[in-house]
């Protein structure tokens, strides 16, 4: 039982970071777009924020996946160092750190940034903090039942 609350805890981690990452990802551009002079009805808005939802979303989670998965065992181990202590600070941190290494080997593997929203500070640190809602999420499933 426990391994499968890890495994439901670890996914719905994925999934707040992936779905948040996403419709970040989605407001920068539409941001961008606006600073151009371009109104973006909120109609279109919601449209696309949906559409990237199940467009980028699911690429977003497998990707997030792999990075929160080596992260939140690196947390594990620290947790289980600090006798418990500090376990939401370090799963956040985790997550965050994951979100901000996929995005820096990102983009030392490819030519361009595939992510818009990380062309900025502000657009990566606003994925990073998705980063640090996953761990959050995944600190408070996983906790143990005492």
């Amino acid at each position: 039982m426990h391994l499968l609350r890890l495994f439901l805890a670890f996914i719905a981690g994925v999934l707040a970071t992936a779905a948040t990452g996403s419709l970040w990802q989605t407001r920068h551009n539409l941001a961008a777009i606006e600073q151009l002079g371009h109104e973006v009805p909120a109609g279109l808005a919601a449209e696309t924020m949906l559409a990237d939802l199940l467009g980028f979303g699911p690429l977003f989670a497998a990707l997030a996946g792999m990075a929160l998965l080596v992260a939140f065992i690196v947390a594990a181990l620290l947790v289980r160092a600090l006798a418990g202590q500090a376990r939401y600070a370090l799963y956040a941190l985790a997550g965050a750190a994951a979100i901000l290494a996929l995005l820096a080997i990102m983009g030392m593997s490819l030519p361009v940034t595939a992510i818009a929203a990380a062309r900025t500070a502000g657009g990566t640190a606003g994925l990073a903090l998705c980063g640090a809602l996953g761990g959050l999420v995944f600190a408070t499933l996983s906790r143990p039942a005492h």
